[in-house]
């Protein structure tokens, strides 16, 4: 649970400190998706992928983004 936190830690405050960076976005949906925080998880998924759209590019793939979009709002309705 420390070691989670400490990662979490670094994660919000890397997005923090460059928010415009699509990849923290999406490591940060990523994360959340894995401690079961679903509702934050879509909230970083989209920021990263407007993210990703504004700059054109991304180091992931928005398909795949796209897809675990969908299958959380199936989850949380």
């Amino acid at each position: 649970p420390l070691r989670e936190f400490v990662n979490f830690f670094y994660l919000f405050q890397a997005h923090h400190l460059q928010s415009d960076n699509p990849e923290y976005a999406y490591n940060l949906a990523v994360g959340l998706e894995h401690v079961g925080q679903p509702m934050l998880a879509l909230e970083f998924y989209g920021i990263a992928l407007q993210l990703a759209a504004a700059k054109s590019r991304a180091n992931f793939s928005t398909t795949t983004v796209r897809d675990r979009i969908s299958a959380l709002e199936k989850t949380v309705r």
